[in-house]
């Protein structure tokens, strides 16, 4: 079941770039987007798995490799030594050794990637469970999937238990 598979990706760039006086760039790229597959899996082509292989819809879900916001920012800066720059700028060896050289970074931030929601399987299946795959549980209508503590603003990403859990537990069921 794992041979066939669908995935799309939409996505809006953008970019600016400015060049200053003396030798510093900036280059600043942002990209917003979405990945939704009915053929991903945390065990690529080793999964095999799917709950039904005869309704491929009811696979569509996030890919695990979606990250909706990227922020890279990029910088140069021309060191000025060498010719036709403010210091050593003259030709010959010193010219050639000190001059051409820049300094420059790269820093990027994204968003995280989608949390998965498991559930601890089936004895009676045995590639589900804690040495196998995951499955994946049934939602309870009705309740409410945030945690208390982000509902009510008191999440601690470092929290013990309930105070730093994003979800509420009780929202799904094992299968």
């Amino acid at each position: 079941g794992e041979s066939t598979g669908m995935s799309t990706y939409n996505a809006l760039q953008i970019s600016a770039k400015k060049n200053l006086s003396n030798g510093l760039t900036f280059l600043l790229a942002y990209t917003w987007s979405k990945t939704l597959t009915n053929a991903g899996s945390l065990f690529n082509e080793f999964s095999g798995f799917t709950q039904d292989f005869y309704n491929a819809a009811g696979e569509k879900a996030l890919s695990i490799n979606d990250y909706p916001s990227n922020l890279v920012i990029s910088y140069q800066y021309e060191l000025p030594f060498g010719p036709g720059k403010k210091w050593v700028n003259k030709g010959g060896a010193a010219g050639k050794v000190l001059g051409g050289w820049s300094i420059a970074g790269i820093q990027q931030y994204r968003s995280g990637a989608p949390q998965m929601i498991g559930s601890s399987g089936n004895s009676l299946n045995p590639y589900m469970g804690a040495f196998g795959f995951f499955g994946r549980p049934n939602v309870i209508p009705g309740v409410e999937k945030k945690s208390a503590a982000i509902l009510n603003g008191t999440w601690d990403p470092n929290g013990i238990g309930d105070a730093g859990s994003r979800f509420n537990s009780n929202a799904w069921a094992d299968p």
